[in-house]
């Protein structure tokens, strides 16, 4: 794994990282802080396991129109990572470890499409598990958010499209992590924007 070292590590043991921190007389030890020296290194390695799931089912044509039911998930049984090269391994699986972000057990993506002569639609689902928080004393609740869109397609040329994203208006579960900017939430696994409609149309030559 090629990173930085996390600061909170650093600050931590300051004795182990004594020479990451920079003084603005490197000859004085008590003179100012100048800046924490964080280059890119090697971190070590991870080791992961688990199962990826691809389903796809089909239903009997009717004269209601064709549908079909997708799904692709994964499942992780294992992430376990060092946070220095040599140094311990910290099991990131549903939780926040010695500043690493938590790997969620479980995440899919499920899909209804359905299709009638020019018009098509989907209605579309993206799920996470839960996970332990940044401070241990919280649990962030699973998420998922609901799109849902329509196309009309004319003369196999030009097609229209028009859809909600985050259909239900699902806010983000709270998180206490302290690791991001954007507070109250954690932006790699949720998606804060609320229900967003959206038009679009192309048209092929």
């Amino acid at each position: 794994m090629i990173g930085v070292l996390d600061n909170d590590l650093i600050f931590n043991d300051p004795v182990k990282y004594a020479n990451r921190f920079v003084r603005v007389n490197p000859n004085d030890p008590y003179s100012k802080l100048d800046y924490v020296s964080t280059p890119t290194e090697n971190l070590g390695n991870l080791s992961a396991a688990g199962l990826d799931t691809s389903f796809s089912w089909r239903l009997p044509r009717s004269r209601l129109g064709n549908f079909t039911i997708n799904l692709d998930g994964t499942y992780t049984s294992k992430f376990v990572q060092q946070v220095e090269a040599g140094g311990v391994y910290y099991s990131r699986l549903s939780q926040w470890n010695n500043g690493l972000q938590p790997v969620v057990r479980w995440k899919h993506s499920l899909g209804l499409n359905w299709s009638l002569g020019n018009w098509s639609a989907l209605l579309a689902q993206n799920y996470v598990s839960g996970y332990t928080d940044y401070k241990a004393t919280h649990s962030v609740k699973p998420y998922s958010n609901w799109n849902l869109s329509s196309t009309y397609l004319w003369q196999k040329k030009l097609s229209v499209t028009a859809g909600v994203k985050n259909l239900f208006d699902q806010e983000p579960p709270f998180s206490n992590q302290n690791k991001f900017f954007q507070k109250g939430f954690d932006p790699i696994l949720a998606d804060p924007v609320g229900r967003a409609f959206f038009l679009k149309a192309s048209y092929k030559l």
